[in-house]
């Protein structure tokens, strides 16, 4: 989903569209950590980075419930 995103932003899209990806990059370069290299069909490149979200973000309740289940289970036996 962040490539999809980051994509879109390049393309100031709303959303990623695929055939508008394919009609307007002819390739993409990972030119380090989080940093892409766009190259348009048209002959220019934009570059873009992202922030990685972080992992704590990702948990959901039930999640968070499970493993404090599982910590406690560890640390009483």
């Amino acid at each position: 989903s962040i490539l999809m995103d980051t994509t879109a932003k390049v393309l100031d899209l709303p959303a990623f569209d695929e055939e508008a990806f394919a009609a307007a990059i002819d390739h993409v370069d990972v030119t380090g950590p989080n940093k892409l290299l766009y190259h348009f069909r048209d002959g220019h490149s934009a570059v873009a980075e992202w922030q990685d979200h972080s992992r704590r973000n990702s948990w959901t309740p039930g999640m968070r419930k499970k493993a404090a289940e599982d910590a406690r289970k560890r640390y009483t036996k």
